[in-house]
């Protein structure tokens, strides 16, 4: 194997996976947007009515885009032990976005150099494996929600504050168990459509690149045509 190989592998590789995670990261954040649609509305919940809950999530989705200290309510209480969790959640959200960036800066730099390269049909079977791999992920996912969810928490968050109880964080009603799940399938799901669009893309590129060189050889018989004829003329 040459070295010119082991370097495209080795790029194609490097955009499968920064392409991966820059649709995963774009996709958590167009599923933060819509997320509102998941919430649970449970009945007499603090005589609030519909849209006021909804007001009262979007107070989490501003705090999380924000520099605000610490996340407060309009009308439901808070404890400070669920502030924390708030505020540690923020970070992560932060982190995410961080490593989306650059995961696309990287995909796109990849991008540039296999297609300058002619490379770019080494991407099909990386993104094939995306795809299969989000699918079994949102299989087990959906499957074994409840064990995964908690599992999640216990690696990710070393203390008990992300444990809220519906009356010192009545927010936890809105935010039930149905809510998470709701805002994981969508949120595959959408990774899915862009790695499908993605693939798309690429396609379309490949397409485009298998036909430039037909036609340039194409155009270099004409020419050699036309300087036989010029030869025969003389």
């Amino acid at each position: 194997m040459s070295g010119k190989s082991i370097k495209a592998i080795s790029i194609s590789e490097l955009a499968v996976i920064s392409g991966g995670l820059t649709m995963l990261g774009v996709a958590f954040l167009l599923t933060l947007l819509i997320s509102p649609v998941f919430l649970a509305h449970p009945n007499q919940f603090y005589g609030l009515s519909y849209y006021q809950e909804v007001q009262e999530y979007w107070q989490i989705i501003r705090y999380f885009a924000s520099q605000q200290s610490w996340l407060t309510f309009k009308w439901l209480p808070l404890t400070v032990a669920g502030q924390r969790h708030f505020a540690e959640v923020r970070v992560m959200i932060w982190w995410g976005g961080v490593v989306t960036i650059v995961a696309g800066m990287l995909f796109a730099l990849s991008l540039k150099w296999l297609k300058a390269n002619y490379q770019l049909w080494r991407l099909v079977p990386g993104f094939q494996f995306l795809i299969w791999a989000w699918g079994v992920f949102l299989i087990f996912g959906v499957m074994n929600f409840d064990s995964w969810f908690i599992t999640f928490h216990q690696i990710f968050f070393h203390n008990q504050d992300w444990i809220f109880t519906p009356k010192k964080e009545p927010i936890i009603r809105l935010l039930t168990s149905g809510f998470f799940l709701r805002y994981l399938v969508c949120w595959l799901l959408v990774t899915l459509g862009l790695v499908k669009l993605t693939q798309a893309r690429i396609n379309r590129w490949l397409v485009d690149l298998l036909a430039k060189p037909s036609l340039d050889s194409t155009d270099n018989c004409w020419d050699h045509r036309n300087d036989d004829n010029r030869k025969n003329d003389q």
